[in-house]
């Protein structure tokens, strides 16, 4: 016998996550096992389950057990334990900040809003051997967090998109190995649905803010067991940055010769009493694809991934490009490259100015795409390129073959839709100037996607989403997802 799969809340060891409910879930492997077989679950601080917070007894009928997180304290490990005589298995799940104000400010900057700005910091640590440190942080609209120039983690598209103005989630990241002394943190800060153009027919800018804005604080344990915690506030710094434009559905403009200028760092007066740990699973790369490249009739360099996908391109760009632009679109009309039922959205990347050989990819926006017209490179300059898939993260749980081509192809249809419409949200479509949570598409395929892979953790970020604006709907449910901010800037509702 085997036990499996530990998750607690549909994650597998959950860092820094929301922990309103607890429940702890396994998979075994074994035959002929009675319904009625009682399986030990034990909780502790402690690796070596030496002394025990909780140890309760649960039948095999369910493997899983929900108890009461009132014994949680902030930003504390728990290790958990389920057994069957002498078989077991092992995890751990970690709070966040819970219910501990916060010490830190947000921090923005005083200049005219730009598309992509970057806050850091260099540390002045200690000389001594930290024992763990632990970022909790949010940057609006999307972020990524880099310490030395090491990206930190793999999560993309952080924090996701949801009701900014009801609830606003943020990330835990396990920064141990990455500090040293003179180590300097950073946050990348880009548009995202925060204050992108977002909404059909053009859309909308600035939806939920005007700027981007930071808040983070780094807990540092010492082995010498001090403790040391540093904060956004006004010694921050910020600048531009080399990207020069960025929108979900526009794209990404990434210039290597834009000149890196300081802008002033301000700290805000903005409430924290909307922050809150994280619900749903981070968004991450799942696979990379390698084109086949080919001209199409109208003589254009193509590359075709030969499957649906959303994500974006990324790889190698020669020096000396004063120019090289990729745009994204779904199919060929005609053995004709075609993007025309894109709508107003652009889905395009341009890469400028390479002085030298440089590794591209986009930061703050995703696509949804099969073929990609390639502009000021030669086909075997493109080689270099890949496309990667991302998604929210879920287990796939559902497998399936037969001897029936249409069939199998039928299904890996339905899965790749799931995977590219399951982006944060669940959206309509990956492409065009759209991709919005309409309620009635997800109601009806929710049992399907249930079945395709482990939702609980992101639909739970669904519901709470629509439960947070239902309430000040007065009960409705609204038909889009997300919808309430546009309500208010079309004056369709007031409160």
């Amino acid at each position: 016998m085997k036990i499996h799969n530990l998750t607690v809340n549909g994650i597998k060891e959950p860092l820094g996550y929301s922990f309103e409910y607890l429940t702890f879930s396994w998979d075994i492997s074994a035959r002929n096992l009675s319904r009625d077989t009682l399986f030990t679950v034990e909780i502790s601080k402690d690796p070596s389950f030496n002394t025990l917070i909780i140890s309760e007894k649960t039948k095999n009928l369910f493997n899983k057990l929900s108890i009461n997180p009132n014994f949680l304290q902030p930003r504390t490990r728990y290790y958990w334990k389920v057994s069957l005589g002498d078989v077991s298995a092992s995890s751990f799940f970690e709070t966040g900040k819970m219910s501990e104000n916060w010490k830190a400010n947000w921090i923005s900057y005083e200049n005219d809003a730009i598309s992509c700005v970057r806050f850091y910091k260099t540390l002045s640590l200690p000389s001594k051997k930290v024992r763990n440190a632990r970022l909790y942080g949010l940057g609006l609209g999307l972020y990524e967090v880099s310490i030395d120039d090491k990206k930190v983690g793999n999560e993309f598209l952080a924090p996701g998109y949801h009701s900014y103005d009801l609830f606003l989630q943020y990330q835990t990241y396990d920064v141990t190995d990455y500090l040293k002394t003179g180590s300097e943190i950073s946050f990348l800060v880009g548009n995202g649905w925060y204050r992108g153009r977002f909404v059909f027919d053009g859309g909308f800018e600035n939806l939920y803010g005007d700027k981007q804005k930071v808040i983070a604080e780094l807990h540092i344990d010492y082995e010498d067991g001090s403790h040391e915690v540093i904060l956004t506030d006004s010694s921050w710094k910020v600048e531009n940055s080399l990207v020069q434009e960025n929108s979900i559905y526009d794209g990404e403009v990434i210039d290597y010769a834009k000149d890196i200028l300081p802008l002033h760092c301000i700290e805000l007066t903005d409430t924290k009493s909307l922050l809150q740990e994280r619900i749903d699973p981070p968004i991450k790369l799942l696979e990379e694809l390698r084109p086949k490249i080919f001209y199409d009739k109208a003589n254009q360099l193509i590359l075709d991934f030969g499957q649906e996908l959303s994500g974006w391109l990324c790889g190698e760009i020669p020096a000396g490009k004063t120019e090289v632009v990729f745009q994204f679109g779904e199919l060929l009309q005609k053995g004709v490259f075609y993007n025309e039922n894109l709508r107003t959205a652009k889905q395009t990347v341009k890469i400028l100015n390479t002085k030298e050989k440089v590794d591209f990819r986009p930061h703050f926006t995703y696509f949804g795409f099969r073929y990609v017209k390639v502009e000021g490179l030669l086909p075997n300059e493109a080689e270099k390129l890949v496309a990667r898939v991302i998604q929210t993260d879920m287990e796939d749980t559902f497998e399936f073959t037969s001897s029936h081509s249409k069939l199998n192809q039928l299904m890996s249809n339905i899965k790749w839709s799931q995977k590219d419409n399951f982006v944060s949200i669940p959206t309509d479509c990956p492409q065009r100037d759209e991709r919005m949570g309409w309620t009635g598409d997800i109601a009806i395929f929710s049992n399907t996607a249930s079945y395709n892979m482990e939702t609980r953790a992101f639909l739970a970020h669904y519901l709470k989403n629509l439960r947070l604006e239902q309430q000040k709907l007065n009960g409705k449910i609204p038909f889009l997802y997300l919808i309430l901010k546009l309500l208010l800037l079309m004056e369709l509702i007031h409160f």
